[in-house]
C-alpha cells in the first residue's frame, strides 16, 4: 500500500498536468505530451497495486473534486472526463462526473 505522501504526490502531479494542458488549450494549443504524461502516471499508479476501488477513492475521486473546486463543476467535469480518457480508466467513473458534463 502506498504512503499518504506518495498518493498526494500522484494527485498533485495529475492536477499539474491537467492545469498545464488547460493553459495550453486557452492559448489554442494542444500537446501530445499531455497523453504521455497521464499514461505515465497511470502506469505508476498501476505499480502501486491498488484495487480498482482504492484507485478510484484514493486518487481519481480527489483529482475530480479538486478540478471541480478549481475550475467549477462544468469545466472541472469536462477536464476530468478528458483526463480519464487519456488515463484509460476502466472502472465506473460516472458518479465522479456531474451528468450535465458527460
Amino acid at each position: 500500500m502506498p504512503t499518504e505522501q506518495q498518493i498526494r504526490i500522484v494527485i498533485d502531479r495529475c492536477l499539474s498536468i491537467v492545469a498545464s494542458e488547460q493553459d495550453r488549450r486557452r492559448r489554442g494549443q494542444r500537446s501530445e505530451r499531455y497523453t504521455y504524461e497521464i499514461q505515465l502516471i497511470a502506469s505508476f499508479v498501476d505499480e502501486m497495486n491498488l484495487s480498482v476501488g482504492e484507485e478510484r477513492e484514493l486518487i481519481l475521486l480527489p483529482v475530480s473534486q479538486e478540478l471541480a473546486g478549481r475550475y467549477g463543476d462544468e469545466v472541472g467535469a469536462r477536464l476530468f472526463a478528458d483526463f480519464l480518457d487519456e488515463y484509460s480508466w476502466r472502472g465506473d467513473f460516472s458518479p465522479m462526473i456531474p451528468a450535465r458534463a458527460v
